[in-house]
């Protein structure tokens, strides 16, 4: 039995149908658009691209950049610090269960400046795992996050914001991030010294 026709015929209505839901979460999609969606995960072609109300809200945290010291291991806090522990336990209540795990406290030299301390060695940076979609970033998931780092980086003391190959700092604003990790597994996110007290 030559099983082509029926499976034409399977295809078109199941095109058919999925052009007339709006629903198509559980629709795998490799479009050209540079779009890759597989379940409810989207990856977009490119970097994090920060939207302009957030961008807007972000550029009313007006503060300096609190850096980590030169790297000396005497010098390491020793795990988080409080309002870090606070912001895990903010993102994990309102982000579960996008968020696999976040992580925080490691003494160590900054990878992209060894002379210098990395942020986690004062227990002032968490990383917020986002599962990939595929093989990068899921977009869907992490750009939610994300943007709600930026958006509250006021009220939340957040200098600094890495996710998917972008950065976003207190000041500064957006740039591409250009470091020896692409972030797209999850979000770097550092608080002034203030907010992490």
């Amino acid at each position: 039995m030559n099983r082509a026709p029926v499976l034409i015929g399977f295809l078109a209505l199941l095109a058919a149908c999925t052009a007339a839901t709006d629903d198509d979460e559980d629709v795998a999609d490799d479009d050209d658009d540079g779009v890759e969606q597989s379940a409810d995960a989207v990856s977009v072609a490119g970097r994090w691209r920060i939207p302009p109300d957030v961008k807007a809200a972000g550029a009313t945290a007006r503060f300096a950049y609190d850096d980590a010291p030169a790297w000396s291991r005497s010098r390491c806090a020793g795990g988080l610090k409080p309002g870090a522990q606070r912001l895990r336990t903010n993102l994990n209540g309102r982000f579960d269960p996008q968020i696999s795990r976040i992580e925080g406290y490691a003494c160590r030299q900054n990878t992209a400046n060894r002379s210098r301390m990395s942020v986690h060695g004062t227990g002032r940076a968490v990383d917020i795992f986002i599962p990939k979609a595929g093989r990068a970033a899921d977009n869907t998931k992490g750009d939610a996050v994300a943007n709600y780092l930026v958006s509250n980086a006021r009220q939340l003391g957040i200098q600094m914001v890495i996710w998917d190959r972008t950065r976003w700092q207190v000041g500064r604003g957006e740039a591409a991030y250009t470091g020896p990790h692409a972030h797209d597994d999850h979000i770097h996110a550092e608080l002034t010294d203030e907010a992490a007290r």
